[in-house]
């Protein structure tokens, strides 16, 4: 990124250099950056700061009075901590083709773009009367802050029907979707009674419109039935029924679509925090805005006690909402969390003191998972060993330990490119 000119109103205008904030932000855009008060930073922000060499525009994840954490829209990692004096400014307008937007015009673009997709797919769904929930995305953001979202929204979150399967894949082929294959998973040997999702995307006007679409609660990994050992096959199925059944109507720009009922909306948003290993705060504010919206009571808290309890999850989402009370102004009755059956405190405990800005690769990433749900499992302690005789488990144990090798190998090429013998 270069700096180009200091005018009157702002503080200077900035070349973009890179793809990093796609799709917001494009290579050659001219960035408006303005004076950014550092008691007035917010997450979803776009700041301008220092990098080693250059300067950077990077979207705000993570900020409090001491650090913030950024990170690019379509990189895979954050850039880590930094002191808030690194930031020089905040990104509010931009210039493309000769036209000067703001970034609020920019989001609604993005968000009318996708809603329209949206709302082409369960249209479709409608007229074939197939069952769907959203879970989560773009409509629940419009439904509770009212208000178009200021970052972007990459994915909506679909829960469907196994059996509707064949008939879903057919439209959205029609409506030119293609399906995402993870060959680092092998997904595409996986049959599909054995997937507890399925993701298909497209292009629309240079915008990535994705759709997961989830056989089932998706918060363990892709492959339910491996680790049936660490969370009951049963209650999983069990549970998948409990949502479309407590599933309700709501409207969304003059659109009829169906969310869950608050009590178990914050269930699966917790379950989804605890499925991306307690990172990324927009997903612990946008959790404070059902409570606020939705006005939870004490007594609506205890019933959500009651579901958690008997989903045998009070492990994974303790801590889910007690990093919800630490990271949000959102206070939590103490009742709730006493009347949670959690059984390994010690486990708990720990994973309730997550430092939520931290980052990990994608390896790591992967096996950091797998101990959390590991840990925090409330099947029988003596029954958890059990998953590592898995045929399917021990192959991505190899799968792991062989790409972990070969990224050491690459590193020490890296370094001494000279030795052939390896």
């Amino acid at each position: 990124m270069r700096a180009i000119i200091k005018e009157r109103g702002f503080k200077f205008i900035a070349e973009s250099v890179g793809d990093s904030m796609l799709p917001i932000i494009h290579h050659n855009d001219e960035l408006y950056v303005f004076n950014a008060n550092p008691s007035k930073l917010k997450v979803n922000d776009i700041v301008i700061f220092k990098g080693d060499k250059r300067l950077i525009a990077h979207r705000l994840i993570f900020v409090d009075k001491s650090f913030a954490v950024t990170k690019g829209d379509s990189n895979p990692h954050n850039d880590g901590r930094m002191a808030i004096r690194k930031i020089v400014g905040k990104v509010e307008k931009i210039r493309r083709n000769g036209q000067i937007y703001s970034l609020g015009e920019l989001y609604l673009i993005q968000s009318s773009i996708y809603y329209k997709e949206i709302l082409k797919i369960i249209r479709n769904f409608n007229r074939q009367k197939i069952e769907y929930l959203i879970l989560k995305g773009l409509p629940l953001h419009l439904y509770y802050q009212g208000t178009t979202p200021q970052r972007v929204y990459h994915d909506c979150d679909l829960m469907i029907r196994r059996k509707d399967f064949l008939k879903i894949k057919k439209i959205m082929k029609q409506h030119g979707y293609g399906e995402i294959i993870e060959t680092a998973f092998d997904k595409k040997t996986i049959p599909i009674n054995e997937r507890s999702e399925i993701s298909y995307s497209k292009i629309v006007n240079g915008v990535p419109v994705i759709f997961d679409l989830h056989f089932e609660p998706a918060f363990l990994m892709a492959q339910t039935s491996v680790l049936e050992t660490l969370y009951e096959k049963t209650l999983m199925d069990e549970l998948t029924n409990d949502l479309f059944k407590n599933k309700r109507s709501v409207t969304v720009k003059n659109q009829e679509i169906y969310i869950l009922n608050p009590e178990y909306l914050l269930v699966y948003l917790a379950l989804h925090f605890f499925s991306h290993s307690y990172r990324e705060s927009f997903r612990l504010h946008f959790m404070s805005h059902v409570v606020k919206k939705e006005r939870i009571s004490v007594k609506k808290w205890l019933q959500i006690s009651k579901i958690i309890n008997h989903y045998r999850v009070a492990n994974f989402v303790y801590p889910s909402f007690k990093l919800l009370v630490k990271n949000t102004s959102l206070k939590v009755p103490e009742v709730f969390f006493n009347s949670l059956n959690i059984t390994n405190s010690p486990a708990v405990q720990q994973y309730s003191k997550t430092d939520i800005s931290s980052d990990e690769s994608w390896l790591m990433g992967g096996a950091n998972k797998f101990l959390i749900i590991y840990r925090l499992s409330q099947r029988p302690e003596l029954m958890k060993p059990l998953v590592f005789v898995n045929p399917k488990i021990i192959y991505k144990i190899i799968i792991f330990l062989k790409t972990i090798l070969f990224s050491y190998l690459r590193e020490v090429l890296k370094i001494h490119p000279n030795r052939s013998w390896l």
